[in-house]
């Protein structure tokens, strides 16, 4: 059970703060007396999210999108009477489409359609007054919103940082598993399916560490935290993702035995050290330790393409062949694997020092505590 607790703490910390700011909107809401109060209970669940940087930006939203909504509407329900079903299906193209079309553009405004609708649909039960339904329901959403950013910031806060370097961590270990079955198949070729499984969960955890370098950059833009620039490193892990792509093309087909016996050993050992040097990068993130160097890929790399060269000085291979381009193929993949490795060595540095900084300052509070 303790293990369980551990290994999902975070989640639970989550829960904490979502149901702290569902009671604290509605005790605010109560305290100031508004109608409807359970829309605050529903703002402040919305809007928690799981890093701060992601709390803000959703509660920020919120309340322009809720603003910009509920006066819209009440603009339309004043403007057009609809005490018909036909009247009032055309106040709500009125009130929906401009608003529809700004979210076509701007989907982080979605709720701005909804609270128009709510606004004007409120407003034909008597007696309310559409401005009157619109004030209240911005307070309405105001008080959820400001407590979900409240509680974000207060209430045992996640940094949308540690949480960039947790997801890029696992993008790393998708692609050290990437690589860890290319070097199974070797020279062989590769089984597609399995390949397809793994690229999918790749390409699935890069869009969470986006999302992730997202909020962290909320995070900076608002001096909420400090540290590196969040978008180099997904930068970084996107071109990665790209190589790792193109070694699977290239190594899909078998190759010929011939060239298996000649090659396929300098192979395996680039592609071992390339996967164990990957493993070693996501581990060391989340301790804040700083990467080594891809020094021992570069070197297994020229092993590689000083074997070449020998096979085809030999006359062992014919360079005019189309499995030879096929070697020399890999051989560019991987020397433009070289260099991205080494800025993800430079950004996971950036990443490892801002992180041994929140570590200190965490063992201190605990200390103080």
């Amino acid at each position: 059970m303790v293990a369980f607790f551990l290994a999902n703490r975070g989640k639970f910390k989550f829960s904490l703060r979502m149901t702290i700011a569902a009671l604290l909107s509605i005790l605010v809401g109560a305290i100031l007396n508004l109608s409807q109060v359970y829309w605050a209970a529903l703002s402040a669940v919305i809007v928690i999210q799981g890093s701060i940087g992601g709390s803000y930006r959703a509660g920020m939203y919120r309340l322009l999108g809720t603003v910009g909504g509920a006066f819209w509407g009440a603009v339309v329900a004043v403007l057009i009477p609809h005490g018909t079903m036909a009247a009032l299906a055309l106040a709500l193209v009125a009130a929906v489409a401009p608003l529809a079309l700004l979210t076509a553009f701007r989907p982080d405004w979605r709720v701005a359609p909804i609270t128009a609708i709510i606004v004007l649909m409120g407003s034909t039960l008597p007696p309310t007054d559409p401005f009157d339904a619109a004030i209240e329901r911005v307070l309405e959403i105001s008080v959820g919103s400001l407590s979900a950013v409240l509680v974000a910031l207060v209430v045992l806060p996640a940094r949308a940082h540690a949480l960039l370097v947790g997801s890029a961590s696992k993008s790393i270990a998708d692609m050290a598993a990437i690589v860890c079955l290319l070097q199974t198949s070797g020279a062989r070729g590769v089984p597609v399916e399995a390949l397809r499984v793994l690229h999918n969960d790749l390409r699935v955890q890069i869009a969470q560490t986006e999302a992730r370098a997202a909020e962290a950059s909320v995070e900076r833009q608002n001096r909420l935290a400090d540290g590196p620039d969040p978008e180099s490193l997904v930068r970084t892990l996107r071109r990665l993702r790209h190589d790792i792509a193109m070694l699977g093309r290239v190594l899909r087909e078998p190759f010929p035995e011939t060239l298996r016996e000649a090659l396929e050993p300098p192979l395996l050992t680039l592609l071992g050290t390339l996967a164990g040097w990957l493993t070693a990068v996501s581990q060391s993130l989340p301790q804040g330790e700083q990467p080594t160097s891809p020094a021992a890929v570069q070197a297994a790399l020229e092993d590689y393409r000083a074997t070449l060269d020998k096979a085809i000085k030999d006359g062992r291979l014919s360079s005019a062949s189309a499995d030879t381009q096929r070697i020399y193929a890999l051989l560019f993949v991987c020397g433009q694997f070289i260099q991205n490795l080494q800025d993800l060595a430079n950004r996971a540095g950036e990443l490892t020092s801002e992180r041994r900084v929140e570590r200190a300052a965490e063992e201190r509070r605990d200390h103080d505590d």
